[in-house]
């Protein structure tokens, strides 16, 4: 970790930034020349589980003028906004949030730079904004799929229920029953691309639209049948997952052998899998706070 107020240092990495194209590889390519704040990271964790809809109505507040877009300092302010919104975090945590850069230096990271420009004097619509938030969300799931595809265009099904488990609170035997599961009901020939993966994790930004739905067209809280869960999912949306996707899935959650998926039990992980490890749990407890008092060490050490 290194916290600098060097201003050579920060003007080469303002500069770059500024002349970044927006792109689903742009913090790949800045591989370490980038600098970010507290906040900032908080906020950037918080978009990748979201709907541009979600930001919409927050946006268009910040918009005063109605001119389509926010300036630098609009933007800050919906960026501390969203980055001190997390419920799960107890409020003897919340001092975390106040870890900023001073006010004179916090327009200085890769970020104001990459949307206001260099001297943070262009204005972001929130069309820009959506892309952005798009390429970032497309970024993860590109390096998380690629961690698992060994340079392939696919991924195996295995692997794709491992990533579907990962981060969740399933037990060892459970995590087994699950993979052997789907070892002996899906066809060794199926592959998930990219493309497929995309959608499948945008469809669970949309998780709560679809238990919703769910509600529409079955009992809550009993087995879904594949139509029903199709009909769910594209209204959710838009149109279907992949019927590879939807074969995985039905071999994961499908218990009891009757070409249902058992709904709480998808919900129940699709919803710790969508939060990625982040929620506020006694076990990420001593790491959160070891991660909090490491930053505010260096923050104190590079004001002294």
């Amino acid at each position: 970790m290194m916290i600098t107020n060097e201003p050579q240092f920060i003007e080469k990495i303002m500069a770059k930034a500024s002349k970044k194209k927006y792109g689903s590889r742009f913090f790949r390519n800045l591989q370490n020349d980038g600098i970010i704040t507290f906040s900032e990271y908080l906020f950037l964790l918080h978009i990748l589980t979201k709907t541009p809809s979600g930001f919409e109505i927050a946006f268009k507040m910040l918009d005063r003028d109605l001119s389509g877009s926010v300036d630098a300092r609009e933007f800050m302010i919906l960026n501390h906004i969203i980055a001190e919104s997390t419920d799960d975090m107890p409020d003897t945590d919340r001092g975390a949030y106040d870890l900023l850069l001073p006010s004179d230096q916090a327009y200085n990271t890769t970020l104001m730079a990459h949307l206001f420009g260099y001297n943070k004097a262009n204005n972001l619509s929130f069309e820009e904004f959506k892309r952005f938030m798009c390429n970032v969300q497309t970024e993860a799931l590109e390096v998380e799929f690629q961690e698992f595809s060994s340079g392939s265009s696919a991924i195996t099904p295995v692997d794709f229920a491992r990533i579907i488990l990962r981060y969740t609170t399933v037990s060892a035997s459970e995590y087994d029953a699950f993979i052997n599961r789907l070892k002996k009901a899906v066809p060794p020939n199926i592959a998930i691309t990219f493309n497929e993966f995309l959608k499948f994790f945008m469809f669970l930004n949309c998780l709560d639209d679809f238990a919703l739905a769910v509600k529409m067209y079955t009992i809550a809280g009993q087995p879904i049948s594949l139509p029903e869960f199709k009909r769910a999912v594209k209204a959710c949306i838009g149109n279907e997952l992949s019927s590879d996707v939807l074969t995985v899935l039905f071999a994961l959650f499908d218990r009891d052998g009757d070409n249902c998926l058992s709904y709480n039990e998808f919900i129940h992980i699709m919803r710790e899998r969508h939060s990625g490890g982040l929620s506020y749990t006694s076990k990420h407890n001593q790491h959160s706070r070891m991660f909090r008092k490491c930053l505010k060490r260096e923050l104190q050490s590079s004001v002294n």
